[in-house]
């Protein structure tokens, strides 16, 4: 389907469907954005943090891996 449609001896080009966001909605999604992020960062660095205060699995033996039969 084409978007610009003929009409007589020019073309009419139609409008965009939305119109784009004004500037004070964009900060307030570049915030949200920033947020989200930093709190990704955040639980990540915990993650980390906490699998490295562990003692790791002392393997004994034959017993290699705990879950398998």
């Amino acid at each position: 389907m084409s978007t610009v449609m003929k009409k007589g001896l020019g073309s009419i080009v139609p409008p965009p469907a939305k119109e784009s966001r004004d500037d004070k909605q964009l900060r307030h999604d570049r915030w949200t954005a920033f947020f989200v992020v930093a709190v990704m960062a955040a639980l990540f660095a915990l993650i980390i943090w906490l699998a490295s205060l562990g003692g790791g699995i002392q393997y004994d033996g034959m017993d290699y891996w705990d879950m398998m039969p």
